[in-house]
């Protein structure tokens, strides 16, 4: 499959330049031979990559920078902390949201389960905006989420997040 689409790279390609105006013919024929020569050596390479050969699985290979032992530590040192914060948050006691009554005004709310993870403004009519409170508590990649709505400054819908059995 590589191959045909060398192949026929290869000739569109030559095929737009017979359509460039060359000089003399011996430029189109040099040209000609350039293109067949890297075509041959890009089907070696193809040959070689698809035979599973060590050396050109290194040589394509991305030329990415490579992170350091350190780099890599502080990455997952602040993933650690972004992860404790999550689950140390007020918003993961299933008691705080028991708090949580409809008319309460929303710093009420900010003050009992603290800053939500995510606050989205809303279209509907019943909803100014909403308190999104999620995260992956238990670190098994099940999102655990809770919802307050907030209209006019009062609490009008609670979704209690559904924690996790013997939560905290």
């Amino acid at each position: 499959m590589k191959r045909n689409s060398l192949i026929f790279g290869a000739v569109a390609l030559c095929f737009s330049l017979s359509q460039m105006e060359a000089s003399t013919g011996a430029e189109l024929i040099s040209l000609v031979k350039e293109l067949e020569a890297k075509v041959a050596q890009l089907e070696e390479r193809v040959s070689v990559l698809e035979s599973g050969n060590e050396d050109a699985t290194a040589a394509t290979k991305s030329n990415a920078p490579v992170m350091t032992a350190e780099e890599w530590e502080e990455k997952v040192q602040a993933e650690v902390k972004k992860i404790t914060r999550q689950v140390e948050a007020d918003w993961t006691v299933a008691s705080k949201w028991e708090l949580i009554e409809v008319k309460m005004a929303e710093e009420e709310v900010l003050e009992i389960l603290g800053k939500p993870t995510r606050r989205k403004f809303s279209v509907r009519k019943d909803t100014d905006e909403r308190f999104i409170y999620e995260g992956d508590l238990t670190g098994e990649g099940a999102l655990v989420e809770g919802e307050i709505r907030i209209y006019k400054g009062k609490v009008t819908r609670i979704d209690t997040p559904e924690f996790p059995a013997n939560w905290k």
